[in-house]
């Protein structure tokens, strides 16, 4: 079992050693060029892919920048104009309809044009909305202010007019034309009446007249208070007038052969007007109870508010407990806001992270390399240049480094190895024919001969 398991990690471990040196031989085959080269590599990618970190990240930051700038202010900005313009519109059309002041329809109508304004600037915003709620919201709200925006202005065309309350309408258009001649007609008998000799039948007959004159005028004002208050006392009244100006009507009809001719003449005028003028009250009272009485606010709170109220619910949301709007387009809008810039800002400092750390590697590798420069360039020169000097000082004994290196430093020691080599041979010494000569005459005793000094001619 011992040979079989020696026999299986035998390969594994000839395969480790051929690595090791493939590793190796990989290193050392590496010439300077090409170690410049590849540490030049290294740094041109850290450069490249903080750089490129730096511009994905920027532009992320640019988008969602522009999507605040451009997108979630704006539209929350807008969103809150709009809640306050669809107040204005309502707070104008009700200072119309109290006052009358043509300054409120003006005022409404400039709110208008703000509105449609805001709205032509939401829906560019709305094509780069992120929430598809808000759109959906923003939409119904645009068909909701467009329906708002008639029912206001049929709100508008009624108020201070003859329409606004139709009970007043009928008592101003056929119950009072017919209510004056009532009053006119009555007159008239009574005025014919007071120029008759005053008989016991004729002055119970003027008594039935000056009832059922009084009895009208009272009931004519009962007709005007319950339209202007609204207050049943009122119609109660009017009730109980009728009633004593119909009896005494029955009792005037009942003494008409005591009328002379022009009593006869306004009799019948009178009773064809109060015919047309009984028909009217129960009218006028049926409209004044019911919620139609005054058509402007009638219209205004069938149409108008709700509508409004919907509206102001997409946009500001629905009433808390305590009346006060919470949610809606707005606040989710700001949400988005606030959202989006956390974001910027979280993007940001993930930035400056990332610079910082890419930073430090960038000094690492950068470190490393002048390490491994040094180590593999710098100091294999520095050690050759010292061995040259050695060796230019006639000392061939040192061994020059960096034979064993494939590179062009090991190119240059086998040069400097050879050059050493060369220097340092020598030829074997051979004596000289001249040196032999020279040792043989010093080596013979010559006898010592004295030669006379010549002196010259001119100096004798």
């Amino acid at each position: 079992m011992t040979e079989e398991k020696g026999d299986v990690l035998a390969p594994a471990t000839s395969m480790s050693s051929n690595k090791g040196r493939a590793m190796k031989s990989f290193k050392f085959n590496l010439n300077i060029r090409k170690r410049l080269i590849l540490g030049f590599f290294g740094l041109c990618v850290i450069l490249a892919v903080s750089t490129g970190i730096t511009f994905v990240t920027a532009l992320d930051i640019a988008e969602d920048t522009d999507r605040i700038v451009n997108v979630r202010v704006p539209t929350a900005a807008s969103s809150a104009k709009l809640v306050n313009d669809v107040n204005a519109t309502l707070a104008a059309l009700r200072g119309w309809m109290l006052t009358g002041n043509p300054a409120f329809k003006d005022e409404r109508a400039a709110d208008w044009l703000d509105i449609d304004d805001i709205v032509n600037k939401m829906a560019g915003f709305a094509a780069t909305w992120t929430n598809p709620d808000n759109v959906a919201i923003f939409n119904e709200t645009r068909v909701l202010l467009e329906e708002f925006r008639i029912a206001q202005q049929q709100v508008e065309d009624i108020a201070n007019s003859v329409d606004e309350q139709p009970a007043s309408r009928i008592l101003i258009q056929d119950a009072a034309p017919r209510a004056k001649v009532l009053m006119q007609e009555i007159t008239t008998m009574i005025d014919e009446e007071m120029t008759l000799e005053a008989t016991p039948a004729r002055k119970a007959l003027l008594g039935i007249m000056a009832d059922v004159r009084g009895s009208t005028a009272i009931s004519l004002a009962n007709i005007r208070a319950y339209l202007l208050s609204g207050n049943d006392n009122f119609r109660d009244a009017f009730e109980g007038s009728w009633a004593k100006n119909e009896k005494r009507f029955a009792d005037l009809s009942a003494s008409s052969r005591l009328f002379t001719q022009t009593q006869s003449a306004a009799f019948e005028r009178y009773s064809a007007a109060r015919a047309e003028f009984a028909l009217l009250p129960p009218q006028m009272f049926e409209i004044r109870g019911s919620d139609q009485w005054n058509m402007a606010n009638y219209l205004l709170v069938t149409e108008a508010a709700p509508r409004a109220g919907k509206i102001l619910e997409n946009l500001a949301g629905p009433k808390n407990e305590r009346g006060i709007r919470e949610g809606g387009m707005v606040a989710n809008q700001a949400a988005l806001l606030t959202d989006d810039a956390k974001a910027t800002n979280a993007e940001i400092v993930q930035l400056e992270v990332i610079l910082i750390a890419i930073m430090a590697i960038g000094l690492a590798v950068a470190a490393a390399i002048a390490y491994v420069t040094s180590r593999a360039i710098v100091n294999p020169i520095t050690a050759m240049t010292t061995a040259m000097g050695v060796l230019a000082k006639g000392d061939f004994s040192i061994d020059v480094p960096a034979i064993g290196r494939t590179d062009e430093i090991g190119e240059m020691a086998k040069s400097v190895q050879a050059a050493s080599s060369a220097s340092s041979w020598r030829p074997p010494k051979r004596p000289s024919a001249l040196k032999k000569r020279r040792a043989r005459a010093a080596s013979i005793n010559w006898p010592r001969i004295s030669i006379p000094r010549r002196v010259p001619c001119w100096a004798r």
